[in-house]
């Protein structure tokens, strides 16, 4: 077989670009990372880890964080062959490689051998680390054999799912789309099955039952939930290791023997595809719902954002409005559990503080209100004085969670705005037009926050009904609208900048630039991240809370011994706004710097400006 072919051209592709080295410096920086987090997590807890019971179990837990690792490696080096056959689809060149003399094995097993050899270069990066556990920590060496050999075995198992995904699709994005499917159905719904099959699925037939479990025997959660008792399995971890890798080479086998059967019988059928795909176009544009257009007006690139993309079918329209009919019913029977109790406290004590709300409830509400209607079926009714705290609290935790996701999809969107004119090649046409670095800017961030606008609504609707209820302060809400008004368009143009500096985005070869891009990106996985939780989940102050701040009293949920010297309830204020003023600030410089560096970052040439002196560039 010529497999060196395509070794050789990863190779150099590799090598090229530099990823072979930016591969081992990922690998060696988070293996290094994991054992200098359980170092400093046993000193910070003044754990005992110089005797030899202390450095065993130092040892243990940093040789289970390597493992852990080692198959993030295997899904995340491995996954990307999904788009190898059919990207060549894509470029119009299968049909080249299909007329050579490779047979379809070769073609099949070259591309996962050329996936493995990433996998395989990241992997001996971790040797070095291993070592040092197994000589310092006191693990057993035959241990680090059995993961090598587990994680070894899970990427192969990608390589077969990724390529069998790239025979069957048609253009790279659903090869992608497929191989995660498949990843997370085999590795994933198994144990999440099997985990709530005690309170949602209490009678699992055999037939099904049987199925699962080989399917958890044969994933990487598998072995580890046995070990760590989630998911016990009557045999060790040597025994659960081997049975993964068993049944993972098998399936492996069988899924690559598929793609090599089915490489050229799809590829004839969607050449074939293609001579009908007029009548096909002809049929998909005849079920189409072609809603009413905005018109264009003065901002064109908004425009396109919002109302420029291609209409969806009435049978997908019906799906996605489906969906939402049923997130939005979800979400209105949750917050009644919660704001009925709420409302019928306020007809009894109407608006203001109550004395019992000082103290917080001994559970968090949240999870125990739906604990209690999903799997008891009864509900307890709040303490008095209490409801709306609980109601609070619950739109407190709702809230963090709902604004990482507002703030990650507007960030998302704004990236995509940018990698989708690239990827239909009218991003150069664009560039090309009259519109200022301004214009596109301004026209990208509020395309995000259009595509975002659901998100939004559900929020405003939850703090209007907290509002009501008299869970919610109005200065609360009005500190919760701030933070929405400042960070939605400050996530949107952190977008725009990341999807025009994508071909810089990675990580740099000097070891002199390592400190900035580490900054960098832990200071933007922070912005994206914890900063929306916090804020705007401590915005929605109470009128316990307000009260306490006016008489510089504690912040009634840090209301411990502990945090009461230092963290008031004028203190979370202050630090709510000082936070949001903060983003402000932020967002108006990187709204100025973004527009004044745009020309220079997507390479056009600068405009004169109309004040500038006759002849003068900018």
């Amino acid at each position: 077989m010529s497999l060196g072919m395509f070794l050789r051209r990863e190779y150099v592709v590799s090598i090229g670009r530099g990823s072979l080295f930016r591969d081992r410096l990922l690998a060696a920086a988070l293996t290094g990372s994991a054992v200098l987090a359980c170092l400093l997590l046993w000193d910070w807890n003044r754990w005992d880890r110089t005797s030899i019971a202390g450095a065993s179990s130092v040892g243990r837990v940093a040789f289970g964080l390597l493992v852990v690792v080692q198959v993030g490696f295997a899904v995340a080096f491995v996954l990307p062959t999904a788009r190898a056959i059919a990207s060549e689809r894509d470029g119009r060149s299968l049909d080249d490689l299909l007329a050579t003399r490779l047979s379809s094995s070769e073609i099949v097993l070259g591309v996962m051998a050329a996936g493995l050899f990433r996998f395989a270069n990241a992997l001996a990066a971790t040797i070095p680390v291993s070592v040092l556990i197994v000589y310092l920590g006191g693990v057993d060496p035959r241990y680090a054999l059995l993961a090598f050999a587990g994680s070894a075995s899970t990427a192969l198992l990608v390589a077969a799912m990724s390529v069998a995904a790239s025979v069957e699709s048609r253009t790279a994005g659903r090869a992608a789309r497929s191989a995660f499917g498949l990843l997370y159905l085999w590795f994933v719904v198994p144990a999440l099955l099997l985990t709530a099959r005690g309170f949602l699925l209490p009678a699992v037939p055999d037939w099904l039952l049987t199925p699962l479990l080989w399917a958890l025997d044969g994933g990487p959660l598998g072995p580890a939930g046995s070990g760590i008792g989630i998911l016990p399995r009557p045999w060790g971890i040597v025994e659960a290791v081997a049975r993964m890798a068993a049944i993972q080479v098998v399936v492996a086998g069988a899924l690559t023997a598929w793609a090599i059967r089915r490489l050229r019988p799809v590829s004839r059928a969607l050449y074939d595809l293609e001579g009908r795909i007029g009548l096909l176009q002809a049929l998909r544009a005849a079920s189409r719902s072609r809603p009413r257009r905005r018109l264009c007006g003065d901002d064109p690139v908004f425009w396109n954002e919002a109302f420029g993309q291609p209409t969806e079918t009435r049978a997908g329209r019906a799906a996605s409005r489906g969906v939402q009919f049923a997130g939005i019913g979800a979400i209105v029977v949750c917050t009644w559990w919660f704001a009925g109790p709420a409302f019928r406290e306020l007809a009894d004590r109407g608006y203001g503080p109550s004395a019992e709300a000082y103290r917080m409830p001994e559970m968090n509400p949240l999870p125990r209100v739906i604990a209690e209607r999903l799997v008891v079926g009864t509900a307890v009714v709040p303490a008095p004085g209490r409801a709306r705290l609980e109601f609070n609290l619950a739109l407190r935790q709702f809230t963090a969670l709902v604004a990482l996701g507002f703030a990650i999809s507007i960030f998302g969107f704004g990236v995509e705005g940018v990698a989708r004119e690239r990827r239909r090649d009218t991003w150069t046409g664009l560039l090309a037009t009259p519109l200022s670095g301004r214009d596109i800017i301004r026209g990208k961030v509020l395309g995000a926050l259009w595509k975002a606008r659901s998100t939004a609504a559900v929020l405003l609707g939850l703090w209007t009904v907290g509002l009501a209820a008299g869970a919610v302060h109005p200065l609360g809400l009005a500190a919760a609208l701030f933070w929405m008004g400042v960070s939605g368009p400050l996530y949107g143009m952190l977008g725009v900048s990341a999807g025009l500096r994508a071909e810089e985005s990675k990580w740099p070869l000097n070891p002199a630039m390592w400190a900035r891009s580490l900054a960098a990106f832990f200071g933007v996985s922070t912005l994206l991240t914890l900063v929306p939780m916090l804020l705007a989940g401590a915005s929605l102050f109470t009128y316990e809370d307000v009260q306490a701040a006016a008489r510089s009293g504690p912040f009634p949920p840090f209301d411990e011994p502990i945090l009461r010297p230092w963290i008031g309830a004028r203190t979370i204020g202050l630090a709510c706004l000082g936070g949001t003023t903060a983003l402000l600030v932020e967002a108006v410089l990187f709204a100025g710097t973004l527009t004044l560096a745009f020309d220079a970052l997507v390479g056009r040439p600068a405009r004169p400006r109309e004040d500038a002196p006759a002849g003068a560039a900018s």
